[in-house]
């Protein structure tokens, strides 16, 4: 739905074309604000929102069969916003995305990628993803000042049943903050495991910290969390106790131990230690 500038493949080496006949260049002072997204079809969608598509599921391989080929028949599009790394190093600067609400994307909510400074997301609403809801992809590109803030996330992945997506999620970065944000995601007994590891990455946590798609933490990171709500679909708050500590078991919310000792929803997917701050 938005999209700033920057190179059309994710990573810029890729290729020499850019998005929307842009100079790759990222996008300076930069505001989003006041816009619903995804909602003229949605009543007549919502009943497709976590439907199983017959002959979706063939994913015992990468690149054989039918793992998620088919249209899910519900007219969203494929982000929210979407910020994609640039052709220059300063990248993007000085974004802030406030008060959008959005009924479904196909895929993340709100993804900001790559060489990423002084962005602000807050006051947004985003439910049925099919992927992340928010998430920040750094890759090996450091964005740093970023801040999501007074946010609310709802079913993420469900538009791909069972496969991929969690309420919050990063992939390499060197400075975020997390702020009062709320999780509504269900515990899935039948999450569909990744061909080559095994892995199962749908609705396993609150934040996931990711060490796939090239993500990178330098030294001197830091992840700042302060002031969440984690609840299912029927709004029950998950608690420590009915959940996991540090590992994954079936229809069980992983929660781990902060850098500061705070016991948090979150998971990591490396063996890197990440330093992560929590304040309750």
């Amino acid at each position: 739905a938005f999209e700033t500038k920057g190179c059309a493949e994710n990573d810029c080496s890729a290729s020499a074309v850019n998005n929307a006949m842009s100079d790759g260049v990222g996008s300076v002072d930069v505001i989003i604000e006041n816009v619903r997204l995804n909602d003229y079809h949605y009543e007549e969608d919502r009943f497709l929102v976590g439907y199983a598509v017959p002959g979706n599921y063939d994913c015992h391989a990468w690149g054989v069969g039918c793992c998620f080929c088919k249209p899910n028949g519900v007219r969203s599009s494929q982000v929210g916003v979407w910020v994609p790394a640039t052709r220059n190093a300063e990248g993007t600067r000085r974004l802030t995305v406030r008060n959008v609400v959005a009924s479904s994307t196909q895929a993340d909510g709100i993804n900001l990628h790559g060489r990423v400074r002084y962005a602000l997301v807050e006051n947004t609403y985003f439910q049925n993803a099919g992927d992340d809801i928010y998430a920040l992809w750094g890759a090996k590109l450091d964005p740093e000042a970023v801040v999501f803030r007074n946010l609310v996330a709802i079913n993420p992945g469900v538009l791909r049943p069972n496969w991929y997506g969690n309420c919050v999620a990063t992939y390499g970065l060197k400075e975020v903050a997390f702020e009062n944000i709320t999780c509504v995601s269900p515990t899935l007994p039948n999450q569909i495991a990744f061909p080559d590891n095994g892995g199962i990455h749908c609705s396993t946590s609150m934040y996931t910290f990711h060490s796939s798609f090239s993500a990178s933490y330098p030294p001197g990171h830091i992840i700042k969390i302060k002031g969440w709500s984690f609840k299912n679909l029927a709004r029950v708050p998950y608690h420590r106790r009915g959940g996991v500590v540090g590992k994954q078991e079936p229809s069980k919310m992983v929660w781990s131990r902060s850098a500061n000792g705070v016991v948090v929803p979150f998971e990591t997917d490396g063996s890197q230690q990440l330093n992560v701050q929590a304040t309750p």
